[in-house]
């Protein structure tokens, strides 16, 4: 700016400013909500010439205040829309103020919801994401953890930044991902299935070789998600261990496995193959079947079979369960088969089957057969030996002597003590041996029998018929007892003494034996005897069995009213609180006076009481201390379970609450159980998007009892690796208690727990009117340091508006100091800043009002703040107090301080710097002081307007302005636009003009001062004599103006402007101005170069004689504008001019007008006066 006003005063003049060329008619782009915005745009001028100056604009969310000097400048302009939200529209102007003129750009920004982009485009929505994801899983991931994808997908969204976070922190990514889609329910959870011809049981037939095959698998969407593979059998081999599913051909692929063929011995071989995501498990079962060796291994099946039947046969008629005709019918049936089987025992068994049919020849055949059979002599073998007794005893059984019997009996003890010991003579010896009449005998060596490790079917037999004929014989539950007993039970042998012996027995066992129970159970199941009932409980008493399933036997001892210790207690231990839906007068009864049960049993003891009051009131009044006494107790330590929470709702009260009790409620009010079906998660974490905590709950048996104090909660289900699952996982929840409506009373009992307030605090910030108390509630809130910022800003926001409500001054002003300016909501900041300045915190004002909310501000604290900034500022230029300033200004209520900050500071458009101008001097406390009216009458010169609107302020300024530079240059601009017609002289301004064309001789003055005179008819002889010598000078200079004719006939006028046809154009356009001479036809004859007498001033001088006539048109060589065709001719010259030039004319008019006398006059005057000169010259 000072550049051009000191080329003015130099008298340095463009005639034509360049016109200015903007890029764009109009900027329009759009700038993402949050963040910041450019947008760049080209100035330059039309002659292509460097441009000078500098950018502005009010929009106080808007940075444009550029400064520039160059040919093309490219201008940037900067939205702040931090605080903007998307719709939000911001339109307006950029002022450009630069030595070409003044330009306004319209401006429309529209702020738009973040956009997450990549190589394809812009991703708006969950389906396009999901497109991307599908295609190119890596590549999705990228999209997810992109910076841009949390401004798009989760703009203002509180939940799901916290729900993105945690999964962040603790997975992987691809599984984040997944967990986040689903949790969001943008996707289905994966879910998958098996499929393979033969279903889950899978059976292999080997032959040698290994057997490769294989198992489809499909999910139900996309995604990702690792299949594990695992195995129980090591003849199970599988290809890979992990199946990822985003590497799914059309949501499906194949597990290939081999079973191998080495692997697996002889016969069937069972093992699972288990697939298992973190969602669920599926079990394929393979059997396994190697056929070597088939054939044998059913005949010996077979063989086994045939024979534990026979045994069976023979012990059931032994045993007198079968008669003798049904057994023999059994032998005649099978004699085949068993004489096939037998062995070395053939010829025996062949004669055991003859003698129990009675075939008499067959008998005799037998005997005959075995008539010189031989004794084994010792050192044979066992098999002989037993051959060879079994084969007497079957004769003993045909003959029936007593002294064979004998015989027999000595021989097998014979043999027994040269150590031939078997179950089969044992148990011979005991059908032959006369001692064993006495049972105790009999159970004495068929126990050590037993005892040695013998397992046979037959001793356990004989003993058994040995305990039905005398059960006192049982005086211990040994193995042996239990099995021979339990071998009774399954041939249905025992009797109830045997019963009754084993039951008292059992009663005092040391510890528990579950064989010894099983028996029990089944001899109470075949006598339903007392005894055993009794022996049943008091074995589950005495060993401190408490498990649900034994209920049964105690809910038999109370129905039978058995008089055993601890019988009801241990009714109530194992009782299946689910399932049981009335409990026995006895049982509520026996409690009432002396109850030792542990808190579970008394706790669905009480509520079972509580529920049932409407029936039975005498025992809920019975027990009533009881269970206040027993709520009190576990209420202060804090636990929980239904049965607690139904007693907690009936016992406490608003009228019951004490304050120790409100603090110990306020810990479990908020309860909840949750039941997760997946094994492989570990425990659960709750989030709340209140509180920035994060509590962990492990699971017990698929359980956590959790605290959930506001319906904004969080899950994530924790598996053993630590990693988390939101929205994959399947589970239940249920809330424990419904005592929300006690939780005012217990703040106002001293409660303080944090639940407790968050939760306080979160409904006292949705109530549409605050009570004191939720005010209180709130104070001690932002005491907690667990809140999360936005639930701070809440809770202050809603204590703002309440100390508002009821005129709390010093609380409020105690609250303002807590609030965060940057963080602080955009809707409150006008109010908040509004009270800040109230309150004298103009720095924390500055800072909110800095983010937005200027036009929402009230005006008048507002306007306090900033003359408080503007003071503080006043020797410096700060821009956004200038648009705040101007702000002020523009609704009518800026103060003096801002105004005199504005008349120091402001730049912008001349029309509003001219109003500012006008606003100042009509404030005497402001006024406009030199430098204002210097900077507005530069920026009147810079831009090129005009003048006129300014003379009266140039005119006061003339007068005592330091600026004499601006001076000249404002009088020399008016000149110049006066010498080229484009503005007309007031007659102040002209006084002024006149007086530097008088003495400082300047030539844009002297011009000035010549063009007006031209108009008047009489000059005093000053003026003549001014205007005479400036007209010669000018003339001899070649400086000649078309005005200047104006003057033949009054002064003197130089012969180069009397007697020429002056051509004058104005341009300022580069590059030479030419005028064409042509014919009548337009056809160019001949072209000539303008001469430039004074900036942007051209003019042709051409010699005419009368009635002589050039048509011509002005060309600029540059633009090729042109002008129409014009005619030059001469016009009337003066009376008695003097001189050869105006001879020649009048002699050429004379001749054209036919009158010959006056120009035969006339050319011998010329002839005369030509040799007069030429004698004079010469001697000269």
């Amino acid at each position: 700016m000072r550049e051009k006003i000191l080329s003015l005063a130099k008298g340095n003049f463009i005639y034509e400013t360049p016109k200015l060329c903007i890029s764009i008619e109009k900027l329009v782009f759009e700038v993402t909500a949050g963040t910041h915005g450019t947008a760049s745009f080209l100035l330059e001028n039309s002659f292509g010439t460097r441009v000078k100056g500098f950018g502005t604009v009010e929009e106080m969310c808007i940075d444009f205040l550029p400064f520039f000097d160059g040919t093309k400048n490219e201008l940037t302009v900067d939205v702040d829309a931090g605080e903007l939200n998307p719709g939000e529209k911001l339109k307006g102007n950029l002022d450009l103020i630069t030595d070409c003129g003044e330009e306004k750009l319209p401006y429309e920004i529209t702020i738009v919801s973040p956009v997450l982009r990549d190589e394809e485009g812009e991703i708006r929505d969950y389906p396009t994401l999901k497109k991307r994801i599908e295609k190119n899983p890596e590549h999705g991931v990228d999209l997810f953890l992109a910076p841009e994808f949390r401004d798009a997908f989760l703009y203002r969204d509180e939940s799901g930044r916290i729900l993105y976070d945690c999964l962040l922190k603790k997975n992987t990514k691809l599984q984040s991902l997944e967990e986040f889609l689903v949790a969001m329910k943008k996707k289905k959870a994966i879910r998958f299935e098996t499929e393979h011809p033969s279903g889950r049981e899978l059976i292999y037939e080997l032959d040698g070789t290994d057997k490769a095959d294989a198992i489809t698998i499909r999910v139900n969407t996309w995604g990702h998600a690792g299949i594990h593979v695992r195995t129980t059998a090591d003849f199970i081999e599988v290809q890979t261990h992990v199946l990822w599913t985003d590497e799914f051909v059309d949501r499906r692929d194949v597990l290939e496995f081999t079973i191998c063929a080495d692997k697996v011995p002889a016969g069937r071989r069972h093992g699972d193959l288990i697939l298992q995501t973190p969602y669920e498990k599926k079990v394929i079962h393979i059997i396994a079947h190697n056929r070597i060796g088939e054939k044998e291994r059913k005949i010996q099946r077979a063989r086994k079979k045939a024979i534990a039947m026979a045994i069976r046969m023979f012990l059931s008629y032994q045993e007198k369960r079968v008669t003798r005709e049904a057994f023999g019918k059994f032998l005649k049936k099978n004699r085949e088969i068993l004489e096939k089987i037998s062995g070395t025992y053939e010829q025996a068994v062949r004669g055991y089957i003859a003698v129990i049919l009675r075939e008499k020849e067959n008998i005799l055949s037998f005997f005959q057969e075995t008539e010189n059979l031989k004794m084994p002599p010792l050192g044979k073998s066992l098999e002989e030996v037993e051959n060879y007794i079994l084969i007497q005893f079957i004769k003993i059984m045909d003959s029936e002597r007593k002294e064979d019997r004998i015989g027999l009996a000595n021989l097998i003890s014979s043999y027994a003590e040269n150590g031939y010991q078997s179950d089969l003579l044992t148990y011979l010896l005991t059908q032959v041996d006369e001692r064993y009449r006495f049972g105790h005998l009999l159970e004495k060596d068929l126990r050590t029998q037993l005892e040695s490790g013998s397992n046979s079917p037959l001793l356990y037999s004989a003993m058994m018929l040995a305990y039905r004929e005398d059960a006192t014989l049982i005086s211990s539950l040994d193995d042996v007892t239990i099995n021979a007993v339990n071998y009774g039970l399954k041939r249905d042998l025992t009797t109830k003494e045997v019963s009754l012996a084993v039951s008292f027995l059992g009663e005092r066992l040391p510890h528990f034996d579950a064989r010894v129970f099983s028996i029990l159970q089944k001899l109470y199941e075949f006598f339903v005897m007392t005894d055993t009932l009794h022996g049943i409980c008091g074995m589950l008493i005495r060993n401190e069995i408490r498990d649900a399933k034994y209920f049964s036997w105690f809910e038999k001892g109370v129905n039978k009213h058995l008089r055993l210790t601890d019988l009801y207690e241990y009714y109530m231990y194992t009782i299946d609180t689910e399932k049981v839906r009335t409990l026995p007068d006895a049982v509520l009864s026996y409690f009432q006076y002396e109850n030792h049960l542990n808190d579970r049993c008394k706790a669905f003891l009480y509520a079972y009481l509580v529920k049932h009051a409407g029936e039975r009131p005498e025992f809920l009044e019975a027990y009533s201390e009881q269970i206040h006494k027993f709520v009190e107790r576990n209420l202060a330590h804090h636990r929980i379970t239904e049965d607690l929470a139904l007693l907690y709702e009936a016992c406490v009260t608003e009228e019951t609450l004490t304050k120790e009790m409100a603090d110990d409620l306020s810990e479990v009010m908020f309860s909840h159980r949750i039941t997760c079906g997946n094994d492989r998660m570990d425990g659960v974490a709750v989030v709340h998007r209140e509180t920035k905590e994060q509590t962990y709950y492990s699971f017990e048996n698929g359980q956590a009892v959790v605290s959930l104090y506001t319906p904004n909660t969080q899950l994530f289900f924790v598996d053993e690796r630590g990693l988390y699952y939101s929205g994959t996982v399947d589970y239940r929840m249920k809330k424990m208690l419904s005592m929300e409506k006690l939780a005012p009373v217990c703040y106002e009992l001293g409660a303080r727990n944090p639940k407790l307030i968050t939760h306080l605090a979160y409904k006292a910030e949705r109530s549409a009117k605050m009570t004191d108390m939720q005010a209180v509630v709130l104070q001690n809130a932002l005491q907690m340091d667990c809140l999360r910022r936005k639930m701070r800003e809440k809770i202050l926001l809603c204590l703002y508006d309440y100390y508002h409500r009821e005129g709390m001054a010093e609380p409020l002003f105690s609250l303002i100091e807590q609030f965060n300016p940057i963080t602080l909501k955009r809707e409150r900041i006008a109010d908040v800043a509004a009270d800040c300045i109230a309150q004298g915190k103009y720095e924390k004002a500055q800072v909110m009002l800095l983010r937005y909310g200027v036009p929402e501000c009230d005006k008048d604290a507002f306007s306090t703040l900033v003359e408080a900034l503007v003071k503080e500022h006043k020797d410096e230029s700060e821009p956004m107090l200038v648009k705040w300033a101007l702000y002020l200004y523009h609704q009518g209520c800026a103060g003096k301080d801002a105004m005199k900050y504005l008349r120091r500071y402001y730049t912008g458009d001349l029309i509003t710097f001219t109003s500012l101008y006008e606003k100042c001097r009509k404030m005497p406390e402001v006024g406009a002081d030199e430098d204002i009216t210097e900077r507005l009458l530069a920026q009147v010169l810079f831009v090129g307007a005009s003048q006129e609107p300014y003379e009266p302020i140039y005119l006061e300024y003339m007068e005592s302005g330091e600026n004499r530079m601006l001076v000249k240059a404002f009088l020399s601009q008016l000149a110049y636009d006066y010498v080229v017609e484009r503005q007309e002289l007031s007659e102040p301004m002209f006084v002024k003009i006149e007086k530097e064309a008088m003495y400082e001789k300047d030539a844009v003055m002297v011009l000035a001062a010549l063009r007006h005179y031209r108009l008047e008819e009489h000059f005093a002889s000053k003026q003549k004599e001014f205007v005479e010598m400036n007209l010669e000078k000018f003339a001899s200079e070649g400086i000649v103006f078309a005005f200047m004719k104006d003057y033949i006939g009054k002064v003197n006028v130089p012969f180069e402007i009397e007697n020429t046809v002056i051509i004058q154009y104005y341009s300022g356009a580069p590059g030479e101005i030419l005028l064409c001479e042509t014919d009548r036809d337009g056809k160019v004859k001949k072209t000539m170069p303008m001469r430039q007498v004074f900036s942007g001033v051209y003019v042709y001088e051409m010699l005419l004689f009368d009635g002589e006539e050039k048509y011509c048109y002005i060309e600029e060589q540059t633009t090729g504008e042109r002008t129409e065709v014009m005619c030059a001719r001469r016009t009337e010259q003066a009376k008695d001019a003097l001189g050869f030039f105006h001879m020649l004319n009048d002699m050429i008019a004379a001749k054209n007008t036919g009158d010959m006398e006056l120009y035969g006059s006339l050319r011998r005057r010329y002839e005369k006066d030509c040799f007069a000169a030429k004698k004079l010259f010469t001697l000269q």
